[in-house]
């Protein structure tokens, strides 16, 4: 996915953009994210996104990033920065409109045998459950929802449609 098309679905001016990575040439907007990591993991042509400053920041060199404005300036120097009010918000956003244009579904349920599933747990259609997940009694996982492995879902939990949940 491009930077292009990340600014596009967040709809993120270029103006915007580049105020706040000045210097950057314009041919960063065809510049291919490839990953989509947590920020720890952020390394080049990868995208996270920053919003607690509790965060250890300092040892982060490069990537792209989505960030508040004000706190736009406390990240390296050499972090792309995608201005954005909410950035988890809009990381999950780039995530949904990643996945659906890319197709990403499950054909059928798909539970590991593993997992272990109290008998009023109510599961949608599309739902994949990975090996030794615990669903505790009278859980609801709606509808095109993944949960990895060893997730921990306790009693009465309701998980939304569309949720990806790992441990």
């Amino acid at each position: 996915i491009l930077l292009f098309d990340i600014l596009m679905v967040l709809n993120i001016s270029h103006k915007d953009f580049f105020n706040i990575n000045s210097g950057i040439n314009i041919d960063i907007l065809q510049h291919e994210i490839k990953d989509f990591v947590s920020f720890r993991n952020l390394k080049i042509n990868k995208l996270s996104f920053f919003d607690n400053k509790r965060t250890n920041h300092t040892s982060i060199h490069s990537g792209f990033c989505l960030v508040k404005i004000e706190n736009s300036k406390i990240l390296n120097n050499s972090i792309i920065k995608i201005p954005f009010k909410k950035p988890k918000l809009g990381f999950s956003k780039i995530l949904e409109v990643y996945f659906q244009k890319y197709n990403f579904k499950i054909n059928k349920n798909h539970i590991h045998p593993t997992a272990l599933i109290h008998k009023t747990v109510s599961i949608g259609n599309n739902v994949s459950i990975g090996a030794y997940t615990n669903i505790d009694e009278g859980a609801v996982i709606d509808d095109n929802t993944h949960i990895g492995e060893r997730v921990k879902i306790a009693y009465n939990s309701k998980i939304g449609k569309r949720s990806i949940i790992s441990s």
